[in-house]
């Protein structure tokens, strides 16, 4: 799975924690990856980029937050502000 690759460059390229989730599709095929992180819209552009380099068919999916709820790893992002 190229997951795990993207969510290594994602944790190398932005600091930021990932959850990963293992999943399948509607009709019970071979699972696939899911791969979950919480960035700044600072960083949009460059997650992107450094997915469609590992894997430029991968869905990416982007939403808003409007908060963030939980411990946070040491030195993230989000570390000050919560």
């Amino acid at each position: 799975m190229r997951v795990r690759e993207i969510g290594t460059a994602v944790n190398s390229l932005l600091n930021e924690p990932v959850t990963y989730i293992k999943e399948s599709d509607a009709e019970g095929r071979e699972p696939h990856g899911v791969m979950l992180t919480v960035i700044t819209r600072f960083d949009e552009q460059k997650l992107k980029s450094a997915i469609r380099k590992i894997d430029p068919h991968a869905y990416i999916v982007i939403t808003s937050a409007h908060e963030v709820v939980d411990r946070v790893s040491e030195g993230s992002l989000y570390s000050g502000r919560l």
